[in-house]
């Protein structure tokens, strides 16, 4: 997957989140066993961007540019 930015990651995981949603209604009407394959792929994928998201969000943003030192470094 190319780079994306932080608010395009979380609009693909809305709409494959509903995307999801829609498939298993519509496996629940019809009683067909035939959508499990796509289910576990949007499943999958769905937690990939969730993983990329929490990641993005733990990191610490430009941690070069701290210019103080914590207090025990200081001499």
């Amino acid at each position: 997957m190319k780079k994306q930015s932080f608010n395009q990651k979380v609009e693909y995981l809305t709409l494959l989140s509903n995307e999801l949603k829609q498939v298993k209604k519509e496996q629940a009407d019809t009683k067909k066993g035939d959508l499990e394959g796509y289910i576990e792929d949007l499943e999958e994928e769905i937690n990939d961007l969730k993983r990329q998201i929490k990641r993005h969000i733990m990191l610490p943003q430009k941690p070069w540019k701290r210019t103080t030192l914590p207090r025990w470094d200081k001499s």
